[in-house]
């Protein structure tokens, strides 16, 4: 069984109290959500509490944000199958796409809760995948299992670009520029620190162009870490780090399998919510959602995108 740290009714009353709300408000949120979802001609009947607890309070408790991005995340789900359908955490291509690029979600919070999720790169090889929708389908699994499970404050993203060579410049800024945009569109993930690691010349310019666009307020977000990765304990309790990493959590490859665990743990529910999807033959003509994101139209990433 795999080893995942949830929020506390602690925790959770902490959460709540920093988006002004409580337990009680939240559950009658979720309600309003499932009544206002049961009266959108395209939109599926979807009343799985958990999900839309999470959902809400990633919205920072505003049930018209809540409202706007669940439209677009179930219109992006029909409109982007290659996302969300087939992810079966079981099959070889997943597996090797996680191989290529690892997504950690350490197991332990930390003490103001956030989560922790460290991305990494193994070797890649670009006449044999995985594609940057490869990858995307594995962030888009990372994002709805965390939404369905992980009732946190906010997420802190570590990027270890180690490995990145060449052949992985160009892949890497399209991924990049692809998941601000899938983050910013349709999920309620709350994006807290950006930590990048290991960043050659190379990338460091194109990143360094991407943060002139930002304010100060969300370029102060993003942090190019330029010591060595053990010296991430001076920022994070070394309980929840990687061996790798300075702490004295498992190693990586353990906590990847860990990760392949938790998914899999997940795998039926994963499969049970292919169906709920907006019908885009019902989609008002008012609604400007319907175009909201497509992988061919990736433009204004760093712009749009927005931290808590």
């Amino acid at each position: 069984m795999f080893n995942f740290e949830t929020a506390s009714e602690e925790d959770a009353k902490r959460i709540f109290a920093e988006i002004d709300a409580s337990k009680e408000s939240i559950e009658t949120g979720v309600q309003y959500l499932i009544e206002w979802l049961k009266q959108q001609p395209h939109l599926p009947n979807v009343t799985d509490k958990e999900f839309l607890t999470i959902f809400l309070v990633g919205c920072k408790n505003s049930l018209e944000k809540a409202k706007t991005r669940l439209n677009k995340y179930y219109i992006n789900k029909a409109r982007m199958p290659e996302l969300y359908m087939n992810r079966d955490p079981c099959c070889e291509e997943f597996k090797k796409c996680m191989e290529t690029m690892y997504i950690i979600s350490l197991p332990k919070l930390t003490p103001d809760c956030y989560r922790v999720v460290i991305n990494g790169f193994g070797v890649y090889n670009p006449d044999d995948g995985p594609t940057t929708t490869d990858i995307l389908k594995l962030y888009s699994t990372l994002m709805d299992v965390n939404t369905k499970s992980d009732l946190v404050r906010g997420y802190i993203s570590i990027y270890n670009c180690a490995n990145v060579g060449i052949a992985l410049h160009k892949f890497l800024l399209s991924l990049w520029a692809s998941t601000a945009q899938l983050m910013q569109n349709s999920t309620p993930v709350r994006l807290h620190k950006v930590y990048i690691l290991n960043l050659s010349p190379a990338i460091q310019f194109f990143v360094n162009v991407g943060l002139n666009l930002l304010s100060e307020k969300l370029s102060t977000r993003i942090i190019i870490w330029k010591k060595d990765p053990q010296n991430l304990v001076e920022i994070f309790p070394k309980e929840i780090l990687p061996i790798e990493y300075g702490g004295v959590e498992l190693s990586v490859d353990k906590l990847k399998d860990n990760t392949l665990e938790r998914f899999i743990f997940y795998r039926d529910w994963l499969k049970s919510i292919e169906v709920d999807k907006a019908d885009l033959d019902k989609i008002p003509k008012y609604d400007s959602s319907k175009d909201s994101f497509c992988l061919n139209e990736v433009q204004g990433s760093f712009r749009q995108l927005s931290f808590d």
